[in-house]
């Protein structure tokens, strides 16, 4: 019940098909939010090859922690 999605996409060679849109961000910090989670793991598809999309939304959310603890 505590698993979410966003959709972004990295193929199998490393190539960024679709970057994690802002608003679905925003959508999942909300979420999570309500939830009252404490830690998360993000794990994307092919994340290994490039982890780009993965560290993006890793930043969305520690600057939503930042802005909430501020």
């Amino acid at each position: 019940e505590l698993c979410f999605g966003v959709g972004e996409r990295v193929h199998f060679d490393g190539k960024v098909a679709e970057a994690p849109a802002a608003a679905d961000v925003q959508k999942l910090i909300r979420r999570l939010r309500r939830a009252g989670v404490n830690s998360v793991a993000i794990c994307f598809l092919h994340s290994y090859q490039n982890p780009v999309n993965e560290k993006r939304v890793l930043a969305a959310l520690r600057r939503a922690v930042m802005v909430n603890a501020g």
